[in-house]
C-alpha cells in the first residue's frame, strides 16, 4: 500500500531555493579540523564566565567562520548570472549575515539569519543565536514562512515574473496539494506576539552567507556532508560534520585527536579556489592559536 504525504510549508520552501540552487556549478571541498586545543581554549573561557553568560562551541565555531569571510570578503556576496547572454554580475556585500539552521520540536530543521555577524563580539553572537532560539519556541513557524512567502510572491510580481508567481499561488491555494488551512485563532494569537518575541520576516530571509551545523543533529557519528546546497544567489555555504575522535601525527607521535570536517561549497561562476584559500587559512591559523578566541 503507498501513502502520499503532500509537502508542508517548510517543504515548499526548501524546494523552492534548493531547485535554484542547482544551477550553479558547485565546488566542494572537505577541510578537517583539528579541534583538540580549541577545546581545551573553549572550557577555559566559559570557566572564566557567569552561568548565565556560557558560550555554546557551536558559537565558536561560527565566530572562526566569520572571521574567516572577513579574511576573503569576496565569499560574501551574491551573483547574479543570464545564462542565455553568458553574462553576469558577483555583488560584494559589507555586511555578513549568516543563514543557519535551528532544531524544532519535531526534529525539523529551520533556517534563521543572525544579522550584521562580522561587528558582533563572540558574547554578542552567542546572545543573539540565544534571543532568535527564545524567539522560536513562541512562533508559529507555519504562519511565520507563509507571511515570507507572501512578500517574496509580491517582490517577484513586481519583478514581472507573473507566471512565476501565479504558479506558487495556485500551488498554496488549490489542488490536492495545497496547504492546509491555518485557523483565525492561530493566526490572531501569532499577530498577538509583540514582534521582538518572535521570529519576523527579516529573521528568515535571505543572508550573505549559510552556515549548516549538521554535526550537532547527529552527534557521536562518523559521518561528515560532503556536499550541501549554495541557497541563490549566495555564492558560498559551510556544513559543519559531527566531532570524530581520529589517530594523528602530531609533534612527530600519533596520537588521538578531535576531529571536525568542514565541507566547504562555493559557487565556481563567482569564485575559484585561490578567492576561498584566505578563508581556510585563517580558520587554520585561529585553531593552531586557539587562545585568541578569549580576545573575540
Amino acid at each position: 500500500m503507498e501513502t502520499s504525504i503532500s509537502f508542508d510549508i517548510r517543504q515548499k520552501v526548501i524546494s523552492t531555493s534548493t531547485s535554484q540552487g542547482w544551477t550553479a556549478p558547485h565546488v566542494s571541498y572537505i577541510y578537517e579540523a583539528d579541534v583538540t586545543d580549541l577545546m581545551e581554549e573553549f572550557d577555559r573561557l566559559n570557566k572564566n564566565k557567569m552561568m548565565g553568560n556560557k558560550i555554546t562551541f557551536n558559537a565558536i565555531l561560527m565566530m572562526i567562520i566569520i572571521k574567516g569571510i572577513k579574511a576573503a570578503p569576496c565569499v560574501n556576496a551574491h551573483v547574479y548570472h543570464n545564462k542565455w547572454l553568458s553574462s553576469g554580475s558577483t555583488i560584494l556585500i559589507d555586511k555578513i549575515d549568516i543563514n543557519t539552521a535551528l532544531l524544532l520540536s519535531d526534529n525539523k530543521m529551520i533556517t534563521i539569519k543572525l544579522k550584521d555577524c562580522g561587528n558582533k563580539s563572540l558574547d554578542e553572537l552567542a546572545l543573539c543565536l540565544n534571543e532568535l532560539k527564545n524567539k522560536l519556541n513562541q512562533t508559529n513557524i507555519d504562519i511565520a514562512l507563509l507571511n515570507v512567502g507572501w512578500e517574496d510572491t509580491i517582490k517577484r510580481l513586481k519583478q514581472g515574473k507573473f507566471f512565476n508567481s501565479l504558479g506558487r499561488i495556485i500551488g498554496l491555494k488549490a489542488g490536492k496539494n495545497k496547504l492546509k488551512r491555518i485557523s483565525k485563532y492561530e493566526r490572531n494569537l501569532y499577530k498577538k506576539t509583540p514582534k521582538e518575541k518572535r521570529l519576523c520576516n527579516d529573521d528568515l530571509n535571505m543572508g550573505t552567507f549559510t552556515i549548516s551545523n549538521l554535526g550537532s543533529a547527529v552527534r557521536g557519528t562518523n559521518g561528515f556532508p560532503v556536499l550541501i546546497d549554495l541557497i541563490s544567489p549566495q555564492v558560498m555555504a559551510i556544513g559543519i560534520g559531527a566531532m570524530q575522535e581520529k589517530p594523528v601525527v602530531y609533534k612527530a607521535q600519533i596520537e588521538p585527536r578531535k576531529i571536525i570536517p568542514f565541507c566547504i561549497v562555493f559557487d565556481h561562476r563567482a569564485l575559484d579556489f585561490g578567492d576561498v584559500a584566505p578563508l581556510i587559512m585563517e580558520m587554520d591559523l585561529i585553531l593552531k592559536n586557539p587562545e585568541i578566541i578569549h580576545t573575540w
